[in-house]
């Protein structure tokens, strides 16, 4: 690439701390193809075209002009830096902040010492490491529309908390077959599968916010009923506890049961199986209470024509489905 270059080039890549080893050849490539290759070939300088203002051939990875403008490259410097994206809170002035930098406790210390918003007790709420910090688009541009919408609207603490909180319900229900031996058929040789012989049930938990459940338990249960089951019953825990940290936007699995296939598949006359349970856990914000979900499913099982496949559904049941304070049962102390 050396010899591709001018001198006057040349001498303003040194300028900069740059090398020809940092220029890539963009010159007779499309501009998509050469703005994926040249993050791919880990370049910062693109050799492309002359700019119209002064004829410049040094482009940045999305094709500004670096010699006319030396201020992109001092963004594009930062596109490989190992950032933090964060969250900082100051409680007694019930105010966020959400930033990017990449030393935490320095920017702590910072916000604190210029009393950011009037505060010198701010704390991070929560931060997410980033390898490369450039990938996120606009994330920059983002944080500064955040922080511009939080000064200008001194959004109360306690709104935020419920925006960013940690939200966990049921996702669904993961079934599991337990088969007996498979054996040789007539023909081909093909294994033909074993008898079901038990199911095996557990809820998939998800968390649906932007911060982790943190100190999570749970209980699942399980019971087969003569009938519908009564109106009074009052869903009693099992000795089936889990323990959980379930990260954001992520699933969980509980507990599991399991229930014969006899009693499923040929199930007594008016005999109704239900699994419920809870999960109780706590969000990252010290001014919120304990959350808990709880959940309530009755099993339906038919046989289905012409076939006779055994189908197995999930239905909710009308008590002990419902969240925080809606919920049939108060959080347990003991958890």
């Amino acid at each position: 690439m050396h010899d591709k270059l001018t001198a006057d080039e040349l001498t303003f890549l040194a300028s900069q701390n740059l090398s020809a080893d940092d220029v890539y050849d963009a010159r007779r490539k499309s501009q998509a193809r050469w703005f994926r290759e040249i993050k791919e070939a880990g370049k910062t300088i693109a050799l492309g075209s002359p700019c119209r203002k002064a004829g410049h051939r040094l482009r940045s990875r999305k094709g500004h002009c670096v010699q006319c403008d030396t201020k992109v490259l001092a963004f594009a410097g930062r596109h490989d830096l190992q950032q933090y994206i964060y969250i900082a809170g100051s409680r007694p002035a019930r105010l966020i902040k959400v930033g990017v930098c990449g030393d935490l406790l320095q920017r702590l210390r910072q916000i604190c010492a210029e009393r950011h918003g009037d505060a010198a007790d701010w704390e991070i709420l929560y931060a997410l490491h980033m390898a490369r910090a450039g990938e996120i688009e606009d994330i920059r541009a983002a944080t500064g529309s955040a922080n511009a919408a939080i000064t200008s609207n001194q959004i109360a603490m306690t709104n935020s908390e419920r925006q960013l909180r940690a939200y966990v319900k049921v996702q669904d229900i993961n079934m599991v077959t337990h088969r007996l031996p498979g054996r040789i058929g007539t023909y081909n040789d093909d294994v033909i599968p074993g008898a079901v012989h038990t199911y095996r049930f557990s809820v998939i938990l998800k968390n649906g916010g932007m911060t982790p459940a943190i100190n999570a338990r749970t209980n699942i249960s399980h019971n087969r009923f003569n009938n519908e089951m009564p109106a009074d019953f009052h869903f009693p825990d099992s000795a089936n506890f889990g323990n959980a940290l379930i990260g954001p936007q992520l699933t969980w699995h509980t507990p599991s049961i399991t229930i014969p296939a006899s009693e499923l598949e040929r199930p007594l006359v008016g005999a109704f199986h239900y699994l419920w349970g809870w999960i109780e856990y706590d969000d990252i914000f010290a001014s919120m209470p304990r959350h808990r979900t709880e959940f309530c499913f009755k099993i339906e099982c038919e046989r289905l024509q012409p076939t006779n496949e055994f189908w197995v559904g999930f239905a909710p049941h009308s008590k002990f489905n419902a969240a925080d304070n809606d919920c049939l049962r108060p959080i347990d102390p003991a958890g």
